[in-house]
């Protein structure tokens, strides 16, 4: 993005597993593309010690995400 600004992107999704197995997936920011999103996810790999995330989908579009929290 132009100016240095970070955009934001939030999305709620229901799921059929008990909390503490979701939670534990989600926070296993490296393995992305094995246990949240397989299929829509191909690849993820951390970079700057798990300070970014780079996502590559199915598509072939490639993210770089700042991980703010984990």
């Amino acid at each position: 993005m132009m100016g240095g600004n970070m955009g934001t992107v939030s999305k709620t999704v229901r799921v059929a597993a008990p909390a503490v197995n979701a939670w534990d997936a989600i926070a296993d920011i490296g393995q992305l593309h094995i246990r949240v999103a397989p299929g829509m996810v191909t690849d993820t790999t951390l970079e700057d010690a798990g300070a970014v995330r780079i996502v590559t989908f199915s598509s072939g579009v490639v993210l770089r995400e700042q991980i703010i929290s984990n």
